[in-house]
């Protein structure tokens, strides 16, 4: 059992998830009885925010502008994920935060895209198809694939209000600020 254990921590480690499973671990009366649950801190030298007291972390890149792909990358070297919005208070944890942020940050990127099929929308960073959605109600009807070119979520401030926060898809090679998150709850993740 030991073994198994070492070889799961290793594999963990080095897929750069950075995540330890919780294993029943035997005390001296040979009972089996789980790991203390300790607040884990992210494995990420970027600065965290948990918002909400949820099991994710969000880091936040206020100054950095880049394209779709770079900002996966960026997340994923830092063992994050880019933003993948699953539900309602998740969105308006995230947009609070945009709005209260000093200096304003109007448009970020989200894992979101349908690059694998066109009009079938997925979370990048986690595979899921979207289960909530928030995008933006114009005259034209978001997501559009503007000119067939735009493939890649991005959550922007239409006006100057935190409820004015949806979504757009938009070209993947425009730059943003963009929104990584950790997720901290898993019990094994491989």
């Amino acid at each position: 059992m030991f073994t198994f254990y070492l070889l799961l921590v290793i594999l963990n480690v080095t897929n750069g998830r950075g995540y330890v499973p919780e294993f029943p671990i035997k005390n001296n009366k040979n009972n089996t009885s789980k790991n203390p649950k300790k607040k884990q801190k992210p494995r990420t030298n970027l600065p965290v925010l948990n918002l909400g007291g949820g099991a994710d972390w969000y880091y936040f890149e206020t100054n950095l502008k880049l394209n779709y792909f770079e900002a996966f990358e960026f997340c994923r070297k830092n063992n994050m994920n880019l933003l993948s919005i699953e539900s309602k208070k998740e969105e308006v944890l995230i947009k609070t935060h945009l709005f209260n942020l000093v200096p304003k940050v109007t448009s970020v990127w989200t894992s979101g895209t349908d690059l694998g099929r066109e009009g079938h929308y997925i979370w990048l960073s986690t595979g899921q198809e979207f289960s909530y959605t928030n995008w933006h109600p114009t005259a034209v009807i978001e997501p559009n694939n503007y000119n067939n070119s735009e493939h890649c979520i991005h959550m922007y401030q239409y006006y100057n209000a935190v409820d004015t926060f949806f979504w757009n898809d938009h070209d993947c090679k425009l730059t943003y600020n963009f929104v990584c998150e950790i997720e901290l709850n898993c019990k094994l993740c491989i």
